[in-house]
């Protein structure tokens, strides 16, 4: 009897002993689940922000008479003397950096920043003539003799020209190359002008925001013409005369281009 009693009492010890193994078990599996982290971490370079930009566009254009040596006259005589001459800079409007020297073809040279990296404003560049444009002349021998100065009046001349200051164009590679719908045709802007007191003013080149991308951009050479008007008697023959003409002004603007 004693002996049964005794085997019992070691069964429930031995129960015992099983359950609190088996809850040391449990208790176990639980901290290994709650033990450890996850991190993460990236690197992602960034483009510098893009900016419209002009270069080219400062420069004195000699004008001389070659254009027109078929009239037979070298010198002036008191008749229309045609004067013409190129601009040696290529003009360049273009989209980049702010260090970049010229546009980039690759899409990722800069960036807008914006939701969809588009444009805020497009670019418009004019070429714009003081109020009241002429020419003023200086002889060798008197630096004060505007003899056969002119204005840029739009008056009809002797020789049936125009006292005016004609502007012509050559562009090349005007592109846009990234935008959403690239086409040869999405920069406007006239090609020639005639500039003179009432129509002052030339837009060279424009390019509205939804077409602008960031490698949009537009070069050309700029020529100009006018003639001294017939009619005139210099103080000093047989002297030689220099002019100076008005001051063409480039203006690049990037602000409020849109559409």
């Amino acid at each position: 009897m004693i002996t049964s009693i005794f085997g019992r009492v070691l069964a429930g010890v031995a129960a015992v002993l099983a359950s609190v193994g088996l809850a040391f078990s449990f208790s176990g599996i639980s901290m290994a689940t709650a033990d450890g982290s996850i991190g993460s971490s990236a690197s992602v370079a960034t483009v510098p922000q893009c900016v419209w930009q002009i270069s080219g566009a400062s420069e004195t254009i000699t004008l001389e008479h070659t254009e027109f040596a078929d009239d037979n006259h070298t010198k002036y005589v008191g008749q229309d003397f045609g004067l013409s001459g190129a601009g040696a800079n290529t003009v360049k409007v273009f989209v980049g950096p702010a260090a970049a020297a010229g546009v980039s073809s690759d899409a990722d040279n800069c960036a807008w920043y914006g939701l969809t990296n588009s444009a805020a404003s497009g670019a418009n560049v004019t070429y714009t003539l003081p109020s009241s444009p002429a020419f003023t002349s200086a002889a060798s021998s008197a630096a004060d003799d505007n003899s056969l100065g002119f204005a840029l009046s739009g008056a009809t001349t002797t020789g049936s020209h125009v006292a005016q200051l004609v502007v012509d164009l050559t562009k090349a590679n005007c592109t846009n190359a990234n935008a959403p719908t690239p086409s040869g045709t999405d920069w406007t802007g006239a090609a020639t002008a005639n500039l003179k007191t009432g129509s002052l003013s030339l837009t060279a080149a424009e390019l509205l925001s939804s077409k602008t991308s960031t490698s949009s951009s537009c070069t050309w050479t700029t020529n100009l013409t006018t003639y001294v008007p017939g009619g005139k008697t210099p103080l000093h023959d047989s002297d030689t005369y220099t002019f100076t003409g008005p001051t063409v002004t480039t203006t690049l603007t990037a602000d409020g281009i849109v559409g």
